[in-house]
């Protein structure tokens, strides 16, 4: 009976809590007339010109991959004619920007819109103790929380193709 009390509970709490499609919404203006995130199946050239993407498995092999990279330190200059005017000064790229670089060179994931995440445990068999249950809804309610971050930034940023609604404001209601 205790067990049923506290998934009434958690099961009350959720309801109450506002979607993120409640609080926020696709602005047309900035998604080709359209109110709903539409993949539309591109090729050739205007394929590579989209965002590059990554997924968990990309995410792993990009990681070594640049680990490997800054292990193994810099390639040696090629040879080269004299410089006749001293070396503009060294703007190395940071760790995050050769990621990025890396990324758009070689993603085989490109989309106009970043697929969701797949919850977490989603592909695991069979019933999860009450345990697994409580570490699931924890890694869930972290992936919606990194989510509404993310739309925020966008927002605050005046990038992507959120806005929020007119009723919600962008912000929970307390009921």
């Amino acid at each position: 009976m205790y067990e049923l009390d506290i998934c009434a509970c958690a099961v009350l709490k959720a309801l109450n809590r506002q979607s993120l499609n409640s609080r926020y919404r696709i602005d047309p203006k900035k998604n080709d007339g359209l109110d709903y995130a539409f993949q539309e199946t591109v090729h050739g050239a205007a394929r590579q010109k989209l965002p590059a993407g990554d997924c968990d498995q990309c995410r792993g092999w990009l990681t070594s991959a640049i680990q490997y990279y800054e292990a193994r330190g810099p390639t040696p200059p090629r040879l080269k004619a004299p410089l006749w005017r001293s070396p503009e000064a060294d703007k190395s790229p940071t760790h995050q920007q050769r990621v990025h670089k890396h990324k758009e060179r070689i993603s085989r994931h490109r989309s106009a819109h970043a697929a969701p995440k797949t919850p977490p445990s989603y592909w695991d068999i069979g019933f999860p103790d009450t345990v697994k249950v409580e570490r699931i809804n924890r890694a869930a309610n972290g992936m919606h929380k990194a989510k509404e971050a993310e739309i925020e930034a966008e927002i605050a940023a005046g990038e992507g193709i959120w806005r929020r609604n007119a009723k919600g404001k962008g912000k929970a209601r307390a009921k």
